[in-house]
């Protein structure tokens, strides 16, 4: 009787650390996989705030700041502000051509009267963008075409920061 315990004690405990490291393996899948939800276009009263760059994870292809040719301590950031205006300090479109303090106004999308919609200047080719939602954050994100490449492969993504979420 004494070994059937000791039995049941060792599954017991191995099925309740089971499921706790399952548990916290999600809560990171979770986190992980914002970066490859479904595309979220939102109003501008959820869309307003102020949004900075998230370094690539996959930081071989495209060496992030030598990119973007950012210097140390400087980021990309976008501010949509509640009159429908939106600046980018650094905005990069075709070909990596980049825009200082790159201003607009904030457009309706066509398709989607109510959803917000980034103006690009002229000369951009294409302007594939939106938003990602996970339960803790809000990325914007466009779409480039890199110096070598023609299509648009690489998503610079932008998180809404915590301050502005109020």
């Amino acid at each position: 009787m004494d070994r059937n315990n000791k039995f049941l004690k060792i599954i017991f405990t191995s099925v309740a650390i089971a499921t706790l490291v399952n548990c916290s393996d999600k809560k990171k899948i979770e986190e992980n996989n914002i970066f490859d939800s479904d595309t979220k276009y939102l109003s501008l009263s959820e869309a307003k705030g102020k949004y900075y760059f998230v370094p690539s994870s996959n930081d071989t292809d495209y060496p992030n700041y030598k990119t973007f040719s950012l210097k140390k301590g400087d980021t990309i950031k976008l501010e949509i502000k509640s009159d429908s205006s939106f600046i980018f300090n650094h905005f990069y479109f075709d070909k990596m051509t980049k825009i200082d303090n790159y201003k607009g106004k904030i457009s309706k999308n066509i398709d989607k009267k109510d959803k917000i919609h980034i103006v690009f200047p002229k000369k951009a080719f294409f302007d594939l963008q939106g938003f990602l939602l996970s339960k803790k954050d809000t990325l914007f994100f466009y779409r480039l075409n890199m110096k070598k490449y023609s299509n648009y492969e690489f998503r610079l993504f932008l998180k809404k920061s915590n301050e502005t979420k109020k």
